[in-house]
């Protein structure tokens, strides 16, 4: 018996070296000295709404409306002997984002960056936009972002889709729980499927994963032991919410699963949509998958609970409503000290592995009405 539980052990470290090796962009290590990464980012004698956040190619600094965009000069940390250009420390125009490329120590690598400036958070969402994850050359996956009036990028959408290119890292982009489709209510939509992950899935207890979408960052240090904390929702808002408004259409799967993969006798799928304001003056900067909805700094909540899934096209107009009676404070909001997100599901417990495969939420043309927008009509 023993020697079948050392079998079994090594088996497992075997698998999860080879589920690490696996990861796409920036969970797979480099070879020494051939890293080409910004660890850090950082505005001297500007304080920023919150820390800088970085992704695999982008930089986010969110920017008070009161300070100066067009005359910043940043400063890099990067990693051992990695260079930078332009040169940290140099001003540039941040009223559109900017590009730097950081070269490895050996010369062999090299990493584009877009490092933008945000003042102030979109409100309205298209899904018109959309780029292709891209590593070594190969393309795996749909992310979705939104642009300003003269088209330059103000915002990624976050997904799970890093997760799946695991297991699944060949599959094209429409076979990822999360993709564009051209079918929208108006032009171009986000469509989220709840998908099988395959043997790989499933050897490591994972047998679905559904399609989301969230204002936020994946947090790819608990992909595999907390995949609920790796959703990372919350960005600074400066405006006070009212209501949640856009077009969903849903289909549900037509069995639903548990989270060893049995079927779950009369259960039937479906989604989620929901919007959420959270104070983050005690620290807090993000919410995730296991306190979204319950976080002791969570104040207003917006979530869709009249539920269609006849397949069609329906309006949701959700008012934002206090959480345990709490409300805004017009102080704080002007300082930044809010942030929100929107987040979308195609399963609703999908992030505890339960759910339909086949389960197909489409949403477009969301928008986040303020208060201001209310008492001008």
């Amino acid at each position: 018996m023993k020697a079948i539980s050392l079998m079994r052990r090594c088996l497992e470290a075997i698998s999860l070296v080879l589920f690490f090796n696996a990861l796409p962009g920036c969970i797979r290590s480099e070879a020494p000295n051939a890293e080409a990464d910004i660890l850090k980012i950082e505005l001297k004698g500007v304080e920023l709404l919150r820390p800088a956040v970085l992704t695999n190619n982008t930089v986010t600094l969110y920017l008070p409306s009161w300070e100066e965009a067009s005359n910043l000069a940043p400063t890099f940390e990067l990693t051992p002997g990695a260079t930078i250009e332009p040169a940290s420390g140099v001003a540039r125009d941040f009223t559109k984002p900017q590009t730097y490329t950081v070269t490895s120590e050996d010369k062999q690598w090299t990493k584009e960056y877009r490092v933008s400036v945000v003042q102030k958070q979109p409100m309205s969402f298209s899904f018109e936009h959309a780029r292709m994850h891209v590593h070594d050359g190969k393309e795996y996956f749909h992310i979705f972002y939104e642009v300003d009036k003269e088209g330059e990028p103000t915002m990624d959408w976050t997904s799970g889709n890093l997760g799946f290119s695991i297991a699944n890292s060949n599959a094209p982009a429409n076979k990822y729980p999360t993709f564009q489709t051209e079918d929208g209510y108006k032009g171009k939509a986000a469509c989220l499927v709840t998908q099988d992950t395959g043997v790989a899935g499933k050897m490591f207890g994972m047998p679905i994963a559904g399609g989301n979408l969230f204002i936020g960052k994946l947090d790819t240090d608990n992909l595999i032991g907390s995949p609920l904390k790796s959703t990372k929702f919350g960005t600074p808002i400066v405006e006070e919410p009212a209501y949640l408004e856009g077009y969903y259409r849903y289909t549900p799967g037509p069995v639903v699963t548990d989270k060893k993969g049995k079927k779950i006798s009369g259960a039937v799928d479906t989604f989620d949509i929901y919007a959420i304001v959270f104070d983050t003056s005690n620290g807090t900067e993000y919410l995730d998958g296991t306190n979204a909805l319950d976080h002791e700094d969570l104040v207003l909540v917006a979530r869709v609970e009249d539920k269609q899934p006849d397949g069609e096209w329906h309006r949701f107009n959700i008012p934002f409503v206090s959480h345990q009676g709490k409300t805004i404070d017009p102080a704080k909001l002007k300082e930044g000290k809010y942030n929100y997100s929107i987040v979308f599901t195609s399963s609703i417990n999908a992030a505890k592995f339960e759910g339909a495969v086949g389960s197909t939420l489409t949403v477009d043309e969301v928008k986040i009405f303020t208060k201001e927008e209310e008492s001008d009509k």
